[in-house]
């Protein structure tokens, strides 16, 4: 069965899928589906939670056992076994970086006990590589009481308001990636740059500083992209930690 459903970023005839024993490619050619050979060498007997295409045209996908595979022109490429470790399941993944910004392509993913993988390249480089070369940068947990997240969707926070197909100006900085996440029962924001900022690389590290209390339990499992935020937005929602 199909659970997630995933569009090419540019290549508008393209799209994947994912779900228990199944990541697959297709393509739309003269008004019609066209499923694209089988992935070669991919992990099977593997239940695909979710998957995306990076910024750099390569296909990450994770499942429930803990592992994420990178897949390029149809082939598995990399495999990271038990990547957020303890087997923790993941559930979401997501592009992080830019073809404008090459130093930070990469992808972020997300599980079990509110633990995220921030995966990229250890020199900075990936463009004009034939192959995949990721690695798994770090391992952090975002969430003191153990809640496990579910979704997770990337923005741009800016400082002044940017009109629709009006770039960047040569005197703007860049701006900051946010990660919205889902997890069970609340919403949070985290900034992309504290997870590459963070110190002991690959151990799993609290950048909480307090607690959050939901306000009400619920089960979000999706969190819907926006193109940009406007600064000075909350790091969590639906906390009891307002001012009264």
């Amino acid at each position: 069965s199909v659970t997630k459903v995933c569009f090419h970023p540019t290549e508008t005839s393209m799209y994947s899928t994912s779900g228990p024993d199944h990541l697959q490619i297709w393509r739309i050619s003269n008004k019609q589906l066209r499923q694209a050979p089988e992935v070669k060498g991919l992990l099977h007997g593997e239940a695909y939670t979710d998957h995306c295409w990076t910024h750099d045209d390569r296909l990450v996908a994770c499942t429930q056992s803990g592992s994420v595979v990178v897949v390029e022109e149809n082939e598995q490429q990399q495999v990271f076994k038990n990547a957020h470790q303890q087997h923790r399941p993941i559930f979401c993944v997501r592009p992080t970086g830019s073809l404008g910004d090459p130093s930070r392509l990469g992808f972020v993913t997300g599980g079990a006990d509110g633990v995220v993988g921030l995966f990229g390249h250890q020199d900075g480089h990936m463009m004009g590589r034939k192959k995949a070369n990721y690695s798994l940068l770090k391992v952090v947990a975002t969430s003191l009481s153990g809640d496990d997240l579910l979704g997770m969707s990337l923005f741009l926070e800016v400082d002044h308001q940017v009109k629709p197909g009006e770039g960047l100006g040569n005197d703007d900085e860049a701006p900051t990636q946010l990660l919205a996440l889902a997890y069970r029962g609340y919403l949070g924001t985290l900034e992309v740059s504290s997870l590459r900022s963070a110190t002991s690389a690959a151990n799993t590290m609290v950048l909480s500083s307090s607690k959050v209390q939901p306000r009400r339990r619920s089960s979000v499992t999706s969190v819907s992209p926006s193109h940009r935020l406007d600064k000075g937005s909350g790091s969590f929602f639906g906390s009891e930690e307002e001012s009264a």
